[in-house]
């Protein structure tokens, strides 16, 4: 949860999500972050505390086709402070850092269900499974299916 100014020039929110504070103190008691880019507070929130919302949005929105500039958006800040602090923070692209938690989730999904490659895909947030097979491949060594059945229980 995150408070603005309301001459933030982040997305405008649904109006059924906002709530007018008096106070940034009022906002801060009941648990919500000031806005990275607007500062509603005047004091700037820690690049480690954005850095850490950010990855919980990628985390809870993995699946969605996120960009840059949606990212930006979402977290309130400029695309280029985002990649820049992301990548100070935790030494990869926040678009890396969305590939690698797709491709753990496909790992789990290889390993315990039944969905077809191309259906994993989907579920993860890659768009062709042509894709996804590529990119698994990059990042663990071996294709999806190769990985499925090296990791498949023994009968």
């Amino acid at each position: 949860k995150i408070f603005c100014r309301p001459s933030c020039p982040s997305r405008v929110p649904n109006k059924n999500h906002v709530l007018i504070f008096k106070t940034a103190q009022e906002a801060l008691t009941l648990g919500f972050r000031p806005c990275k880019r607007c500062q509603p507070t005047g004091q700037v929130v820690p690049n480690e505390e954005w850095v850490a919302q950010i990855k919980q949005f990628i985390d809870r929105h993995s699946a969605e086709p996120l960009s840059l500039d949606y990212l930006a958006q979402a977290c309130h800040g400029s695309p280029f402070h985002l990649q820049r602090t992301f990548k100070e923070q935790t030494k990869q692209t926040p678009l890396a850092y969305l590939t690698s938690v797709r491709i753990r989730q496909a790992q789990e999904l290889l390993l315990h269900s039944p969905l077809t490659i191309q259906q994993i895909a989907k579920k993860v947030g890659f768009q062709t499974a042509a894709y996804f097979a590529t990119t698994f491949k990059k990042e663990t060594g071996v294709t999806p299916s190769v990985y499925r059945s090296k990791n498949e229980p023994k009968k």
